[in-house]
């Protein structure tokens, strides 16, 4: 399904429309990321931006992993900055990285896992793709449709393992060991979901 995102310029009407909103609810997220990140912050105040890294700091000298003082107003990776343009690199960076992990999820082999998964038409991004475990992340997903996607990964043969579960959040496993975990966050629409092997 996200393969169609980084498709050639052929792609339909249809498919363009779904990319852009596919990166305005990612926007979205980034935005909210940030928004925590730089909490008690204004956007005038000055801090440290890790140029390599991405990242940021207050201070000006921070301790080392082997407890030595380092300083960073001197240190050619840190750039000094407002909290406004720290916000707007930070930006850039989390798009660009999400948009090459998911490059590198579309081009790998289609994970085993994944293909356990019931199939949806729901906008999603890949969060983490390894060979024993797989994360998506769903957006826009009414609450109807997740009850249904809870039915259909229950006929592909997971059985909750706590039946007194809380409603939106469950844990399911097969007969292979293979462990579902999905939680459901009906305010924002969001869907979690996680598979790995036990």
């Amino acid at each position: 399904m996200n393969g169609k995102y980084y498709d050639s310029d052929q792609d339909s009407g249809a498919v363009q429309a779904k990319k852009a909103k596919y990166y305005a609810l990612l926007a979205m997220d980034v935005n909210n990321y940030l928004t925590e990140e730089f909490e008690g912050f204004n956007d005038s105040d000055e801090v440290l931006y890790n140029k390599k890294n991405g990242g940021f700091t207050d201070a000006s000298t921070v301790m080392d992993e082997n407890g030595n003082e380092k300083d960073l107003a001197n240190n050619p990776n840190y750039d000094s900055m407002t909290v406004k343009e720290a916000k707007e690199k930070e930006y850039n960076r989390l798009i660009q990285e999400d948009a090459k992990e998911e490059k590198k999820n579309l081009s790998s082999p289609v994970s085993e896992l994944n293909s356990l998964l019931p199939k949806t038409d729901s906008i999603s991004r890949t969060v983490f793709n390894k060979k024993n475990k797989y994360a998506i992340h769903y957006y826009e997903v009414e609450e109807n449709e997740y009850f249904d996607y809870i039915k259909k990964i229950k006929e592909k043969g997971f059985d909750s393992m706590d039946p007194n579960s809380p409603e939106k959040s469950f844990l399911e496993v097969n007969n292979d060991n293979i462990l579902v975990n999905i939680h459901y966050d009906a305010t924002n629409k969001t869907l979690d979901l996680d598979i790995r092997r036990q």
